[in-house]
């Protein structure tokens, strides 16, 4: 329905940094669904929202939306937003410094995506695992998640998340 289109909206916004647009389209978005249906909207655009909470420095807001976001998914089960949920909270952990929470998290999120087949959101996941082995000094596990991530997006094609993997490879420059 309408609240799908506008949550959609709300997401190619958020790709553009647009994120007051997508803040208001996800309001709407909201707004528009009824009170006892539309799951799924719900949870994806409250997970939009707390992405977007994130990007704006809003950790306390953004947490508080994943948590919405998990609560509403968990009565339809809907195995790509889980995903989705699980990997928000990793990010959410790995910014509050939590290092093992986000690490089982990213985990979870990364066997999700990884039996559902969806590579480019896998490389993705890789990037985040990358920075935790990174906050604790796992440099082993970094180098062979670097090395997935960056041969998967080379799978699929993504020259720009293939490029972000460069910097767990190149030696740091003084």
């Amino acid at each position: 329905g309408v609240a799908a289109v506008r949550c959609r909206q709300a997401s190619i916004a958020y790709d553009r940094d647009a994120y007051a647009q997508a803040s208001e389209l996800c309001a709407d978005a909201l707004h528009l669904l009824p009170p006892d249906g539309g799951e799924v909207v719900r949870s994806r655009t409250l997970r939009l929202l707390a992405d977007i909470a994130v990007r704006e420095q809003q950790l306390t807001l953004a947490q508080q939306y994943t948590t919405q976001a998990q609560m509403v998914n968990a009565t339809v089960n809907d195995q790509t937003e889980h995903a989705a949920i699980l990997f928000a909270q990793a990010k959410l952990a790995h910014y509050f410094g939590n290092e093992q929470e986000a690490l089982v998290n990213a985990r979870q999120s990364l066997a999700s995506y990884t039996a559902m087949g969806d590579r480019k959101a896998t490389a993705v996941i890789h990037l985040l695992l990358c920075r935790i082995y990174k906050a604790m000094d796992d440099q082993a596990n970094l180098q062979l998640s670097a090395q997935h991530g960056r041969n998967l997006a080379a799978e699929v094609q993504d020259a720009q998340i293939e490029a972000l993997f460069a910097q767990f490879f190149d030696p740091p420059t003084n």
